[in-house]
């Protein structure tokens, strides 16, 4: 897909797509693809999650044990449909795993939880990449 190798840069890869993220998705960096309405679920190596492209990030670290999340997706999944089909300059990332970086099954989520120090959740941050 195009957007995640100008997000990622090559060595990015695609494993599969999905309606949306929830508690029995494979733990892993998701992206929001405004063009297909998708979540892409990607591999970067056992990389964090650092973005190449300019734009603004909206990352939300998921927990799939933790009851504040679920109630967050209530409000996170509209939201992000409606506004990540409108600007195109926003992008919608999720991060998850089970237990933060303690319990995870996805070495690329674990080192992004770890990189931006998250010990709490719903957590949502914003990052700017100029």
């Amino acid at each position: 897909m195009e957007l995640i190798t100008r997000i990622f840069g090559r060595e990015a890869r695609v494993v599969k797509t999905y309606d949306k993220v929830d508690v029995d998705n494979p733990h892993g960096i998701y992206i929001y693809d405004r063009s297909s309405g998708k979540w892409v679920y990607v591999d970067i190596h056992g990389k964090y999650f650092e973005p190449k492209l300019d734009g603004i990030y909206v990352v939300y670290f998921d927990n799939t044990r933790c009851g504040a999340c679920r109630i967050y997706d209530i409000h996170w999944f509209p939201y992000v449909t409606l506004l990540g089909s409108t600007f195109e300059n926003i992008y919608f990332v999720i991060i998850l795993c089970e237990w933060f970086a303690k319990q995870c099954r996805s070495i690329d989520a674990s080192n992004t939880f770890k990189h931006y120090d998250v010990h709490a959740s719903p957590t949502t941050i914003l990052l700017c990449v100029k």
